[in-house]
């Protein structure tokens, strides 16, 4: 079916923009404070890409996997506006404002949907 492709092709991608982040890493396993100029803007394309990939690929049936990819879209998101904002990178500026509304509206949207499960129960 088309949704089962789409679910397949938004996987792929995740693990895509996560083994390309990943590829920065040092040594230990932490990413440099910033990242090589010549490669930082693909560096947050990829990132903010990561954290909206995460957001929306939640869908595989099971509501506590929503959840935690939800959550782990807002923190990607989190962790990409901050570095823009760290580094003052005026180019990534209005990426780095949305990032930020979507994650917001992301947490507001769990806090909710646990309210609401509090109250079926």
């Amino acid at each position: 079916s088309e949704s089962a492709k789409i679910t397949a092709a938004s996987r792929a991608s995740v693990q895509h923009y996560g083994r390309f982040l990943n590829s920065f890493r040092q040594p230990d396993g932490s990413f440099p404070a910033r990242i090589d100029q010549e490669y930082e803007a693909h560096y947050l394309r990829a990132s903010f890409s990561l954290g909206r990939m995460l957001y929306r690929c939640g869908g595989t049936g099971s509501h506590s996997c929503d959840q935690e990819h939800m959550l782990a879209g807002v923190q990607q998101l989190k962790t990409a506006c901050k570095y823009v904002n760290k580094h003052n990178l005026d180019s990534f500026r209005q990426e780095a404002e949305l990032g930020a509304q979507l994650a917001d509206l992301v947490e507001e949207r769990a806090k909710l949907t646990q309210k609401l499960a509090g109250l079926d129960q």
